[in-house]
């Protein structure tokens, strides 16, 4: 099935150097585009389904669900987590109370704390420790020696159970109980 399309063509232009005797013709244009029917566009986007998929399961990616809505709490914990030679812990938790509700401002990093409720995500806070980062070669090396503490803020709700330390890059986790308690 095609759809037509018709307009009128004007040669203004033509007609204003007057070399049609001032006459501007106006013709029908009729512009023919091939529908896609029902079966060519589940056929196509199927095929473009399963490449996707293949594409992804033949390099053995997993698929990372995006970060959830932040989560708009009263509270904060505060999460003093600590990297040694690779091994990440939590050392201390503060408890902070806010003027009022507001949710942790979003960031990009290596390392992220997830909060779960049952097997969902339900809060995904991101942040890096500092001489380590997604690109940068040079924090392989630096990993092998540091050892450094910094403070990540997360909501206090009464949704999450389950608490993890996720390291994207290795796909290392560290799972804590939620409400976190220091150690």
């Amino acid at each position: 099935m095609r759809t037509l399309i018709t307009a009128p063509l004007v040669v203004a232009g033509v007609a204003a150097l007057g070399l049609l005797g001032g006459l501007a013709p106006a013709a029908p244009v009729v512009l023919a585009a091939p529908k896609p029917s029902a079966s060519t566009s589940a056929s196509t986007s199927g095929s473009t389904k399963a490449s996707t998929s293949a594409s992804s399961s033949a390099t053995g990616e997993k698929s990372i669900q995006p970060d959830p809505t932040p989560l708009v709490a009263d509270a904060l914990f505060v999460l003093s987590i600590r990297f040694d030679k690779g091994k990440v812990s939590i050392t201390k938790v503060a408890r902070e109370k806010l003027a009022k509700k507001a949710a942790v401002p979003r960031k990009l990093g290596r390392f992220a704390v997830e909060l779960y409720s049952g097997p969902t995500v339900v809060e995904r806070v991101r942040f890096d420790f500092p001489l380590i980062h997604d690109d940068d070669v040079a924090g392989e090396a630096y990993a092998k020696g540091l050892d450094v503490t910094i403070d990540v803020r997360i909501p206090d709700s009464d949704r999450p159970n389950k608490l993890e330390i996720w390291d994207r890059a290795t796909d290392k986790r560290w799972k804590y109980a939620y409400p976190p308690k220091a150690p």
